[in-house]
């Protein structure tokens, strides 16, 4: 199982976070998710590793959810709580996701993967 979460950051602190900070992270993320996924796995393995993997710097797309208005939002994962995920779109704009019944969209070595996140 995944450890627990720290507790969100400050808002101050998210909100001094800027899109190029997240690009170097994203990058970083990129490598560290390539290292920890198998490079042979089919997609449902590869889903699985995903969801178990830290997202944050990850580039995520809301595939589905319960709120219409959330889906398609996509962005760096900027935060995660227990609940939420707060992703920076490339504009700047911060949303706060809720997790429980949506389907998040990553990419990983160029195949669009659909992964659900815990939420409760």
């Amino acid at each position: 199982p995944r450890a627990a979460l720290p507790r969100r950051p400050p808002k101050a602190e998210l909100a001094a976070v800027s899109v190029a900070q997240m690009e170097r992270q994203h990058a970083l993320w990129a490598e560290y998710a390539e290292a920890a996924v198998p490079a042979r796995a089919g997609a449902d393995r590869l889903a699985r590793a995903l969801a178990a993997l830290d997202w944050h710097g990850g580039w995520v797309r809301v595939a589905r959810s319960p709120c219409p208005s959330h889906v398609a939002a996509s962005g760096y994962v900027l935060s995660e709580t227990r609940r939420t995920l707060v992703l920076l779109s490339a504009a700047g704009k911060r949303a706060r996701i809720p997790k429980a019944g949506a389907v998040f969209e990553l990419t990983l070595r160029g195949a669009p993967l659909e992964v659900t996140r815990e939420g409760g």
